[in-house]
């Protein structure tokens, strides 16, 4: 992976504010059901984020009033990206906004949702291609 993009996408990722409801209904999301689960994800997982209690495809559904497979075909069609990944993606956000205010990596990862920093360290390297330390040096 080029060197100078990850460093771009380390330092746009530093700079986002988790709210993704009102920019992704700024992009045509028009389902309620997903607008209501966005806001949802969006206070659960702002600056100060919280480890995410209920976020199982099939606790979510049930929340919407939906069928988990119903549910996850309705969102990877409005988002555009399957549910897993994206709740991994938030919660990867969640984790280095944790890590930049100083917490520890174990810290951050359990802050998250992550079992342990091993799972959030893999899950890093497996997005940007580096590791958290190599991103931090690189956001300096």
């Amino acid at each position: 992976m080029d060197r100078r993009w990850t460093q771009t996408a380390i330092n746009t990722m530093l700079d986002i504010k988790p709210t993704y409801a009102h920019t992704t209904l700024a992009n045509g999301i028009t389902n309620k059901r997903i607008e209501k689960l966005l806001t949802n994800l969006d206070q659960c997982l702002p600056g100060d984020c919280h480890k995410p209690i209920g976020w199982r495809a099939d606790e979510v559904a049930s929340q919407l009033s939906l069928s988990e497979s119903r549910f996850l075909h309705l969102f990877s069609e409005k988002m555009g990206i399957a549910w897993r990944p994206y709740l991994l993606w938030r919660r990867t956000i969640c984790a280095v906004g944790a890590i930049t205010k100083g917490l520890s990596a174990t810290e951050a990862a359990h802050v998250a949702g992550f079992s342990d920093s091993a799972h959030l360290s893999r899950t890093f390297r497996s997005l940007f291609g580096m590791s958290i330390r190599e991103a931090k040096h690189l956001s300096k």
